[in-house]
């Protein structure tokens, strides 16, 4: 069986974090729980969620490959590379404050 692996990235999160035993993380979008196969993950104190699983709920096209996703949908795409805070949103440079990564 081949082994999937997730792209991670950091989510905003409006509220006061608890530890994460505490209690579980949902994601909700556009009012929607998201059923994820991988679950979030907490690291210094942020929350990062698997891109792929949401992606492909909001109905993208996502394409994984040499470290680079790309996802299409709505006539909008998204541009990341493992490890970089370097993005393109819609054919726009843009930055994140950290850099996603691969589990699994």
């Amino acid at each position: 069986m081949k082994k999937r692996s997730w792209l991670f990235c950091a989510a905003s999160v409006v509220a006061l974090m608890l530890p994460a035993a505490a209690q579980p993380v949902t994601i909700v979008v556009n009012g929607q729980t998201m059923n994820l196969t991988q679950p979030p993950i907490e690291r210094a104190g942020r929350v990062f969620v698997p891109l792929r699983g949401i992606f492909e709920q909001l109905g993208a096209s996502v394409v994984y490959s040499n470290g680079q996703i790309n996802a299409t949908a709505h006539g909008r795409s998204v541009s990341l590379n493992n490890g970089s805070t370097d993005a393109t949103v819609s054919g726009q440079p843009a930055t994140l404050d950290v850099a996603p990564f691969i589990v699994g």
